[in-house]
């Protein structure tokens, strides 16, 4: 299960709650970039990410005895996207391979939720760790992250709506519609 989207929009308290429905869990956080210039940061990305991300998938295959088991990603390729595009300078279209390399078996067990709230809501909550603190810069990464949706070929998706008018919904609205979008599922 892949976890992505804006800051301030809940990810790792979310994470926690789909968490606390198993007890058999592994949680991973897509890395920040390694290097000294834009190029060697895009080979950390690209390198370190497909391979940890195979590696998950390949235990998630070999442990089906253990169909509990739940993988989460908080952060992925997905952010990749949004951030190489605002951050790193480039276009990471390497994503898109990642996704295209996925055998069946793998690509139909991948989940993502991608978490999505209005810019002037997450500015006005925001703790002051969030790469963009500038309303424009958070509109076009909303934006980025809403194509990054559209472009993924991940079958089992949904882009939810963490924020409802002028404040955020409650935290027992969105976890119950999580849930619900697992459960539906399975």
């Amino acid at each position: 299960m892949i976890i992505e989207g804006l800051d301030r929009c809940g990810k790792n308290e979310h994470i926690k709650f789909l968490c606390s429905l198993t007890e058999n869990y592994t949680v991973r956080h897509f890395n920040t970039p390694q290097g000294n210039t834009d190029e060697e940061k895009v080979n950390f990305q690209k390198l370190d990410f497909t391979h940890a991300f195979s590696l998950v998938h390949q235990a998630e295959k070999e442990e089906k005895e253990k169909p509990d088991k739940l993988y989460i990603w908080n952060r992925s390729h997905i952010g990749e996207w949004v951030y190489g595009q605002k951050y790193r300078n480039y276009k990471p279209t390497w994503i898109w391979d990642t996704e295209r390399f996925w055998d069946y078996h793998t690509k139909d067990n991948v989940y993502l939720i991608m978490l999505l709230a209005d810019p002037c809501i997450t500015l006005q909550n925001d703790d002051g760790n969030s790469l963009s603190a500038e309303l424009k810069n958070r509109t076009h990464e909303l934006e980025l992250f809403e194509e990054a949706f559209e472009l993924s070929n991940i079958p089992k998706k949904m882009k939810y709506w963490v924020t409802d008018g002028n404040h955020y919904k409650t935290i027992e609205t969105i976890q119950n519609d999580l849930k619900q979008f697992i459960d539906d599922d399975v």
